[in-house]
């Protein structure tokens, strides 16, 4: 079993140990952020799934791709000038 949105009894619990008391639309924001934490982490198991912070629509994968690449392309030349490219 994978992670699990906060219960109210865990929220509770936390109050009474930091002696602390959330007004109730701040408990329903906790449990709402908490849901939404975990149902993003399951999304993200996906290989193909986008960043949350990125619009899907606007993802262009063939430019992502090429840019990965000549990143990888770069940090190897560095690599081989560093070592007198043996390698």
């Amino acid at each position: 079993m994978g992670p699990t949105p906060l219960d109210w009894q865990s929220i509770e619990s936390w109050q009474n140990l930091m002696g602390m008391s959330l007004e109730p639309k701040e408990v329903t924001a906790i449990r709402h952020l908490s849901f939404a934490f975990v149902d993003q982490q399951n999304k993200s198991k996906d290989a193909k799934c986008p960043p949350p912070w990125v619009d899907p629509e606007q993802v262009n994968r063939e430019k992502v791709s090429d840019k990965v690449s000549e990143t990888f392309k770069a940090i190897s030349k560095r690599r081989k000038k560093r070592s007198g490219g043996s390698r």
